[in-house]
């Protein structure tokens, strides 16, 4: 796979003459544009190491505000037995509310940690056929993986992100 990949990126550079016109005449100039080119195959193929989902959130501080404004506005409507007392309770409920589904967001959007390098060890031992356009792994790979079966790119690599969460995926 390294090497697929490798082959699909290159550098470019262009240069060329600008010429505009001004008020004040005619001004030539020099314009370059350095970039990146990446084929299809290497980019569906590039090892992206698995990442843990993110768990910090709006709605997380969202809700926390609306807790600490609700427990406020409460405490000070009850200090001065305001009517207003139901509007910030409501906003304090909903505050809860809120609370409580980012909890339960955040539980069953976390996991194992990620093994970086148990996915690149798996996702380098991949092969590809250019004639097929599919990937691989061959039957003697040392890893737990479908070997022998011709993988769509996106199947290739949801394999490498399994190994580097440990599933397994056959």
């Amino acid at each position: 796979m390294p090497a697929i990949v490798g082959s699909g990126r290159s550098t470019y550079r262009e240069s060329g003459l600008t010429v505009s016109g001004d008020p004040g005449g005619v001004s030539v100039g020099v314009q370059s544009n350095d970039g990146v080119a990446i084929t299809d195959t290497a980019r569906r193929l590039d090892f992206v190491p698995p990442s843990r989902p993110s768990v910090g959130n709006l709605a997380g501080c969202v809700s926390i505000l609306m807790l600490m404004g609700g427990i406020y506005g409460v405490a000070v409507c009850i200090d001065q037995n305001a009517a207003v007392g139901w509007l910030w309770l409501l906003f304090f409920l909903g505050g809860v509310v809120l609370f409580v589904h980012t909890i339960r967001r955040i539980r069953s959007r976390t996991g194992p940690v990620p093994d970086v390098s148990a996915a690149r060890a798996v996702w380098n031992s991949g092969w590809f056929c250019h004639r097929c356009g599919g990937a691989f792994f061959p039957v003697d790979t040392p890893h737990t993986v479908p070997t022998g079966t011709l993988l769509s790119p996106e199947e290739f690599r949801e394999v490498v992100h399994d190994a580097g969460t440990g599933r397994v995926m056959e």
